[in-house]
């Protein structure tokens, strides 16, 4: 049997999910229990070894994401419940940089050192390659850029379209990102064969678009698909606090902390899958982006009502 214990000062309840009453609708084998007491207690997580099926890889997943989001924003409580554009929330920058590191983390290990979303390290790969002579392998590392590319123009175009509809594209762009990413991995699993640089360069195609409509966190602009500006932003922040003594930079520099750690945990998380799922490991990409739309769904109708 394996058990995992994580304490934690919980800051607020459980808004997106309700773990213990997925687990016992699903009744799926394996679980025994998952409890998320209120106040200064014990999130805890006990399963029996070896999992066995994919929908509990899958809500392992799900399971760690939203318990450590959850616990780990103490400074910042206010801005995460404060009424901001649905588009600013920070549940759904956290849910967004998370889903980042799992899927980067998967082609970086799996796929010859690509990424998926950070399209400057399949620069500097491309450069180092032209470098060494190795043209045919440069060109690889530019093709996930190119799908890239093409993402970012019909994302663009889709945009435009619904706009002159007078439709909000989000809902519409989230889920196609979310069922794009589920359908590929499923087909690659079984019975599609493609070359590593195809395979990273469809997931950039779908990377973009998260990328794209989410570009700021309550009124400070921010990067779901890379952290290197949100690390800057982080100490800019906290440097700013240190002279000013004004408490909206520390809240500032937690946030970007957040988002950096997000990163972290998504790149530890699809790690830790990848044992079991294999080349179903990006289902747990899928699985993050429901969450990002569940949120946003809930964030618009917050802000209708108000």
């Amino acid at each position: 049997m394996l058990q995992i214990r994580l304490s934690f000062n919980f800051i607020f309840k459980l808004t997106l999910l309700r773990p213990i009453i997925i687990w016992k609708k699903l009744n799926i084998k394996g679980f025994a229990y998952f409890s998320i007491p209120y106040g200064f207690s014990q999130c805890k997580i006990r399963f029996i070894h070896p999992l066995t099926q994919l929908k509990s890889a899958i809500l392992i997943v799900i399971s760690f994401s939203v318990c450590t989001i959850q616990t780990c924003i103490r400074s910042i409580k206010p801005m995460v419940y404060s009424k901001v554009n649905p588009r600013e929330n920070l549940k759904i920058a956290l849910f967004l940089a998370m889903n980042t590191g799992f899927v980067d983390a998967f082609t970086f290990f799996h796929f010859g050192e690509r990424f998926a979303s950070l399209q400057t390290g399949n620069l500097i790969q491309t450069g180092l390659n032209l470098a060494q002579g190795r043209f045919k392998a440069a060109f690889q590392f530019m093709i996930p850029v190119l799908f890239f590319i093409a993402g970012a123009i019909i994302k663009t175009l889709f945009t435009k379209y619904k706009k002159r509809k007078g439709r909000d594209e989000v809902q519409d762009l989230i889920l196609v990102q979310m069922v794009g990413i589920a359908v590929f991995t499923l087909f690659f699993a079984t019975v599609l064969q493609l070359p590593q640089a195809i395979f990273v360069g469809i997931l950039s195609f779908f990377m973009v678009i998260q990328g794209d409509l989410f570009t700021r966190v309550h009124g400070l602009p921010y990067a779901n698909i890379m952290s290197t500006g949100n690390i800057k932003s982080l100490a800019t922040n906290f440097a700013e606090y240190l002279v000013e003594r004004d408490k909206k930079y520390l809240q500032n520099s937690f946030l970007f902390f957040e988002l950096v750690l997000s990163f972290a945990i998504g790149a530890f998380l699809s790690s830790f899958v990848g044992h079991w799922l294999g080349n179903f490991t990006l289902l747990g990409s899928s699985a993050l982006l429901l969450l990002a739309y569940i949120a946003y769904r809930k964030e618009t109708k917050r802000a209708e009502i108000a």
